[in-house]
């Protein structure tokens, strides 16, 4: 089983220590972890860039996934609600690039793919694989009813 989380840009060495320790943590629950990184497209055009950048996220989608778009428009959930997206052998989460995706190309080739948000916040890349990874660790804890989340 295994969970694919696709983002742009390669993680910095420094934080690959925190990943890997919440990956260990995620490994318990026998899924894999797997990060698809993806160079952003060096275009001054903000929407060809997005096009483009979105066709690429698409040709990376595993096959036989559920998968999930981080974006301040989609829909908030609470941890609780988020563990119950982990019901399915293989996973696929999206970050997309500096700009976003193109949200209309993406409903229109994958109308499977739902879409999440964690706030209208905006995070680093590298934080946000980081908080993705952590709420994958709690949605399998309140999934499995492990000590971890202590809310509702």
């Amino acid at each position: 089983m295994k969970i694919s989380i696709i983002s742009f840009g390669s993680s910095p060495r420094e934080w690959l220590g925190l990943y890997k320790k919440e990956i260990n943590k995620i490994k318990q629950f026998k899924y894999q972890i797997e990060f698809i990184n993806l160079s952003e497209h060096s275009q001054e055009n903000i929407e060809l860039k997005k096009m483009l950048e979105t066709k690429d996220i698409l040709q990376k989608i595993p096959k036989n996934s559920s998968c999930y778009l981080f974006t301040e428009r989609g829909k908030t959930v609470t941890s609780k609600e988020f563990s119950q997206l982990l019901n399915f052998p293989n996973i696929c989460f999206i970050i997309g690039g500096s700009y976003g995706v193109d949200e209309k190309l993406i409903a229109k080739s994958r109308p499977d793919i739902g879409f999440l948000s964690f706030g209208k916040l905006t995070f680093a890349h590298k934080i946000f694989k980081l908080i993705v990874l952590e709420q994958i660790y709690r949605g399998f804890s309140i999934k499995f009813n492990r000590k971890y989340h202590h809310a509702d």
